[in-house]
């Protein structure tokens, strides 16, 4: 009844598959994240400006290849690099977070510790729910990142990069 009475509306221009939300717009997925990855303190930036956060950066080797031709400078040592850069194993539009598997050619290091963290997220791995993120693992540890670093005193004073990059940027390709 309620549908009815919308302009040009049907269930499935309103509510997504297996949501139990009722008239919540439909965003894109890509729109959605961009939204909470903002709310959360990310920011984005293009490709072709990676370099402008520093020429040093610590890069895992699945990112590497997508750097290429960008002009970096690739740092040995993540506590020395100017960023960190790695490659999204899928971001989590309704959080605004990123989930990165870790293994032989994704290091850990490169997201925790230069004060700057780059990740390269392709398009196509935005996915929905954490639910559809958490079935990438397969039997893989995983980091979740949502937001810079940050932490608070006793007082609620919110401090950034304390235990991790205190900035985060998104590179959508």
């Amino acid at each position: 009844m309620i549908l009815a009475a919308l302009p040009d509306a049907s269930p499935s221009s309103i509510v997504p598959p297996g949501s139990s939300t009722v008239l919540r717009p439909i965003l894109s997925l890509e729109t959605l994240f961009r939204d909470r990855f903002l709310f959360q303190g990310g920011q984005f930036i293009e490709k072709g400006d990676i370099t402008a956060i520093g020429r040093s950066a610590y890069v895992d080797e699945d990112a590497w290849t997508i750097c290429l031709g960008l002009g970096l400078e690739r740092s040995g040592d993540p506590w020395e690099a100017a960023a960190g850069i790695t490659l999204a194993s899928c971001a989590v539009a309704e959080t605004g977070s990123i989930l990165e598997l870790s293994g032989p050619e994704r290091s850990r290091l490169a997201s925790l510790c230069p004060p700057i963290h780059v990740v390269i997220i392709p398009r196509d791995r935005i996915v929905a729910t954490l639910d559809e993120a958490l079935t990438h693992l397969a039997d893989r540890s995983a980091v979740l990142i949502t937001g810079p670093s940050r932490t608070a005193d006793i007082e609620g004073v919110m401090v950034r990069g304390v235990h991790g990059p205190g900035k985060l940027y998104a590179c959508l390709t």
